[in-house]
């Protein structure tokens, strides 16, 4: 017998793979079409709950680790049922803000995987959203002003009701791109963001702890957010914002950003506009109160460093009298400090900065150039009325 066993067990272990794997793979699909319904049941009552049915979801794959408790799922996308509601509507009396997301990797990890499958309930550790287009319509009717705050904000208020919703604490994600639409009665407006980072851990709402305007306000063990080179066109479409590298930690409450940049779109020569170039290695702002700055547009910092910037006035003249009051007029009368929220600075430090003055009369150039000053100013209130009445 044993003899025998020895001269066909292959042909038993061959018979006995073959057997597993047939009956593996049909399993296997029941398993992953039980848990794609599972999962598109429990969400989508969520989503139907939270947006009284106007959204709606679709995914191309789903595949299940037991062993990590991880849902992936492949070409995620998020988007509204009637499309015709994207479209700007006068009659609208308050303004109405869109969300349309699209990803192409999402992973979702469990808390306790037998709660999913047998009591239906969906608790989630952690959300790594991998390479997200997303797109926010804003069709505004009441006019309030819009700013890079504000679309941050409105961003950031979109991804924490959804955190609320799911009762989810941890998310993560990875090189997202933003395409920021505002629609008005008289005008449209597009801001598209280049790729960017961030992660939220233990996010919790606190309703003890103050109050905000709508009722609550929302904390974080640690926020973070990381951008590569951005740039912008400034609202007197002559000149773009840039700067190679942006980070936030509310944690911290700290901002710093690397090699800020504001530079003319066009070549000197290609108009007669007053032009403007700054260059800043590095701005650092320390204690900020992020809260301010989304609710009430205005930012509030304890500390602003910048360091080593360099300015470079570029304008054209035709009086024969020109003094430091006509130049701060002109620089004020420019759209290009409109870019700026209402800053309050209880401390401002300017280090090592230089000033390029270029003035062209009748084909004539004159330079002044001012170079190593610093400056120290205490309780300062900076927007874009500062240079209006400057001397």
């Amino acid at each position: 017998m044993k003899q025998q066993f020895k001269k066909y067990w292959k042909i038993v272990v061959a018979i006995i793979i073959v057997s597993a794997a047939l009956l593996f793979f049909p399993v296997q699909k029941a398993f992953r079409n039980y848990t794609s319904q599972l999962l598109q049941d429990k969400v989508t009552k969520l989503v139907d709950e939270k947006t009284a049915g106007q959204y709606s979801f679709e995914f191309d794959d789903l595949r299940y680790n037991v062993f990590k408790q991880q849902i992936k799922l492949a070409n995620f996308r998020f988007f509204l049922k009637d499309k015709s509601q994207l479209k700007f509507d006068s009659k609208e009396s308050e303004n109405k803000v869109y969300y349309l997301i699209e990803i192409q990797n999402l992973e979702i990890r469990l808390k306790d995987q037998f709660d999913f499958f047998f009591n239906d309930k969906l608790e989630i550790n952690v959300v790594v959203v991998s390479q997200p287009n997303i797109t926010v319509i804003n069709n505004r009717i009441q006019k309030n002003n819009v700013s890079l705050t504000k679309i941050s904000g409105d961003l950031y208020r979109g991804i924490t009701e959804y955190l609320q919703v799911f009762e989810l604490k941890n998310l993560v994600v990875k090189e997202a791109k933003l395409d920021y639409q505002l629609h008005t009665k008289s005008f449209k407006k597009e801001y598209k963001f280049n790729s960017f980072s961030f992660k939220l851990h233990n996010f919790k709402l606190n309703r003890q702890k103050g109050k905000t305007k709508n009722g609550h306000l929302l904390f974080t063990d640690e926020f973070e957010i990381n951008s590569g080179y951005q740039e912008f066109v400034m609202p007197d479409g002559l000149h773009k914002v840039s700067y190679d590298r942006f980070g936030v930690s509310m944690e911290k409450e700290f901002v710093e950003i690397y090699n800020l940049r504001i530079t003319p779109l066009h070549a000197k020569g290609d108009n007669e506009s007053d032009r403007v170039e700054v260059f800043v290695p590095t701005v650092k702002l320390i204690n900020v109160d992020f809260e301010k700055a989304y609710y009430e547009n205005e930012i509030n910092i304890r500390k602003l460093l910048i360091e080593s910037p360099k300015l470079n006035l570029q304008l054209t003249v035709n009086n024969l009298d020109i003094d430091s009051l006509s130049i701060s007029e002109r620089f004020a009368k420019s759209n290009i400090l409109d870019i700026i929220n209402t800053l309050v600075v209880e401390q401002l430090i300017l280090s090592h900065s230089s000033v390029l003055l270029e003035l062209t009369q009748n084909d004539r150039q004159q330079d002044f150039l001012v170079k190593g000053l610093n400056y120290q100013g205490s309780k300062l209130k900076i927007d874009s009325s500062t240079f209006a009445n400057f001397v």
